[in-house]
């Protein structure tokens, strides 16, 4: 969601309510992405991660799943190419590889936020950390992208079965990854994002 002003909690709380009463099921819930740039940003939530998670806490939700994408680089290769192209799913098999140019030195990851990669992978690790201190003893169940949904999303699948204490089915999975091949395929300046992550903690995401 991008706006020219952030939401009044009133029309937070208004949404969150609408959405649960149009709910079909005893268990309910729903997706926020909190990183910087995303849900949480000044153009849409307005809200520090411990302000949302407390504020989630007033209504009572108090079970939590969060998932985590180890690769940052991806993350990012996953947003630009969203971005030029318009499409975020897909449920075909993706074979056309088409590259996306990344400005490691100033990469745009919100409205009007710009930062180097490194930064912006620096940031990601830190609310993480955020989110999980926030959380505290919150019911949570912590998912990685790469173990539970990249090679079998019904990894993840049954591990949140079993923390909502519901029984699995057999779900039909139509959505197919849209990048799956190596950065050096898909970033058209893959030299330059080498040098500014070579000699760092994240220099590992080039090559995975």
């Amino acid at each position: 969601m991008r706006q020219n002003r952030s939401l009044k909690k009133e029309e937070t709380v208004r949404i969150i309510k609408d959405s649960e009463a149009m709910a079909i099921s005893k268990i309910y819930g729903f997706e926020t992405k909190y990183p910087i740039g995303m849900h949480l940003s000044r153009h849409c939530l307005n809200m520090t991660i411990p302000d949302y998670v407390n504020f989630l806490k007033e209504f009572a939700y108090d079970s939590f799943i969060l998932l985590n994408r180890k690769n940052h680089l991806k993350r990012v290769i996953s947003m630009q190419r969203g971005r030029s192209s318009g499409i975020w799913h897909t449920m075909n098999a993706s074979r056309k590889i088409d590259k996306v140019h990344i400005n490691p030195m100033n990469f745009e990851v919100g409205l009007d936020i710009n930062m180097t990669l490194v930064d912006y992978f620096r940031k990601l690790d830190i609310q993480r950390e955020q989110v999980l201190n926030s959380l505290g003893n919150c019911s949570l169940l912590n998912l990685d992208y790469e173990a539970d949904v990249s090679d079998s999303p019904m990894v993840g699948y049954r591990k949140i079965c079993e923390f909502m204490g519901v029984v699995p089915l057999k779900p039909d999975i139509k959505l197919k990854k849209t990048n799956p091949f190596p950065a050096s395929e898909l970033v058209s300046n893959f030299e330059e994002v080498a040098q500014c992550l070579d000699n760092t903690p994240y220099a590992w995401m080039l090559y995975e």
